[in-house]
């Protein structure tokens, strides 16, 4: 108590100089930035993908990019405002294209992901709706330790054609082959207009210190 006096009775510019002093005296922490990511789980790319994918669909149904736009990681919001995106995705309203099925549906990767070593995180892939699957093109950006979108290309494609079940076979006698008419690869419509141009950037990490997928 006698200590906690005297410094009380002390005049209020000695007690300033006194808590800078100690704050001088603590040890100094260096904040350090935060890490690109080593690892990317399967759950978490499967929502980084819907969750995009819905908020294209309500963009398109509303005509409001706004919650689209702020997704975005700086270069996405810098390089394309509201008003662009509304831009690029008119022909989805005009042809009322509905990706509202897509939360019924788990997405199907159509390459591994890739993921840079400085925080691009890549998905290309579809869903299995029908008459016509639902296709993206994605790029993530790690940035203020979340993933924020970088780059969205989307598209509708048909979904291909089941072939015809086989002919059952006779109970007697030898057994039937029925022929099996050849089927035409189905021609792959091109995407609708793409947000964003192609994204030659993303690359694969090297062998070593590679980041893994569960």
């Amino acid at each position: 108590m006698v200590g906690l006096r005297r410094i009380l009775s002390r005049p209020q510019g000695a007690l300033t100089g006194l808590l800078a002093a100690a704050v001088m005296a603590l040890p100094a922490y260096a904040v350090a930035p935060p890490t690109s990511p080593q690892k990317v789980t399967g759950p978490e790319i499967s929502m980084l993908i819907r969750a995009t994918i819905v908020a294209l669909h309500q963009a398109n149904l509303t005509a409001n990019y706004s919650v689209l736009h702020d997704l975005g990681d700086n270069q996405f919001q810098a390089a394309y405002s509201q008003s662009a995106l509304s831009d690029m995705f008119r022909s989805f309203r005009a042809q009322g294209v509905n990706l509202e099925p897509a939360v019924l549906y788990d997405a199907e990767l159509d390459a591994p992901p890739k993921l840079t070593t400085d925080g691009l995180l890549r998905v290309v892939g579809h869903f299995a709706t029908a008459p016509q699957q639902i296709i993206f093109d994605m790029t993530f950006r790690s940035q203020g330790g979340m993933w924020r979108l970088d780059a969205l290309n989307a598209g509708m494609r048909p979904a291909p054609v089941a072939l015809a079940p086989a002919a059952p076979q006779q109970a007697t006698g030898q057994p039937q082959i029925q022929p099996v008419a050849s089927r035409a690869p189905v021609p792959l419509s091109p995407p609708a207009r793409r947000a964003v141009p192609q994204m030659a950037g993303v690359v694969d990490v090297g062998a070593q210190n590679q980041p893994s997928f569960e």
